[in-house]
C-alpha cells in the first residue's frame, strides 16, 4: 500500500506541475483563461497520455507476477495511475480555470509578461534536437534499454527451498548431504 501511494501520488503530481506551468505560460500569451487552458491541455494531455499509459502498461506486468500480492499490486497500481491520469486531465483543468489569474497570486500572470522560462537551455536544446530526429532518438534509446536489459536473460528468480531460511537447520544439512550421496529424488521418491 505505501509503495502505490507513493506511485500514484508522484504520477498525479508529475501531470499537475506539467498542466500548471503550460498553463501560467499560456497565461502570458492571451488574456483569456479557457483559451490558455486549451492550449495549455493541447500540449500537455499527448505527454500525459503516453508517461501514463507505459506506467499503466508496465504495471500491468505484474498480473504475470506469481506472488499474489504483487498481482494485485499491479491491478491496483493500474487503475491509480489511471485515475491520476483522469483527474490531471478533466477535473485539474477545470479547477484552474474556475478562479482565475488570482490562482496565481502573488505573481499573476500578465499577458505581454515575457515568460520567464528558459527556453534555450539545455533541455529546451536537448527538446529541440528530439523533436527534428524523433525516429532515430527512438532507436537509440529502445537499443541502450535492450542493452541495459540483456543482464535479465541470465536472472534467475525464485528461492531454492533450502535457501527460504536466515539460519541453515539441520534438516537442510541432512538434505544436502543426503543429495551429495544419493541420486536425485531419493529423499522424496515418488511411488505410482
Amino acid at each position: 500500500a505505501g509503495i502505490l501511494s507513493v506511485l500514484v501520488f508522484g504520477a498525479g503530481t508529475n501531470y499537475a506541475l506539467l498542466l500548471v506551468s503550460r498553463y501560467r505560460d499560456e497565461l502570458h500569451l492571451t488574456d483569456d483563461r479557457f483559451t490558455a487552458m486549451a492550449r495549455a491541455w493541447r500540449g500537455t494531455a499527448p505527454a500525459v497520455l503516453a508517461s501514463g499509459t507505459t506506467v499503466v502498461l508496465s504495471l500491468l506486468t505484474l498480473l504475470t507476477a506469481q506472488l499474489t500480492g504483487n498481482r494485485g499490486l499491479g491491478f491496483a497500481g493500474a487503475v491509480g495511475i489511471l485515475t491520476a491520469m483522469l483527474f490531471g486531465l478533466v477535473v485539474l483543468p477545470a479547477a484552474l480555470v474556475l478562479p482565475g489569474r488570482w490562482l496565481f497570486w502573488p505573481l499573476v500572470p500578465r499577458t505581454g509578461d515575457p515568460v520567464t522560462a528558459d527556453r534555450g537551455g539545455l533541455w529546451a536544446r536537448v527538446g529541440q534536437g528530439v523533436a527534428k530526429r524523433p525516429a532515430q532518438v527512438a532507436v537509440a534509446g529502445t537499443a541502450v534499454l535492450l542493452a541495459l536489459a540483456a543482464g535479465t536473460l541470465a536472472l534467475r528468480t525464485g528461492l531454492a527451498q533450502d535457501d527460504s531460511f536466515r539460519k541453515t537447520p539441520e534438516a537442510v544439512l541432512g538434505q544436502r548431504t543426503l543429495a551429495a550421496v544419493q541420486p536425485a529424488g531419493a529423499a522424496a521418491p515418488l511411488t505410482l
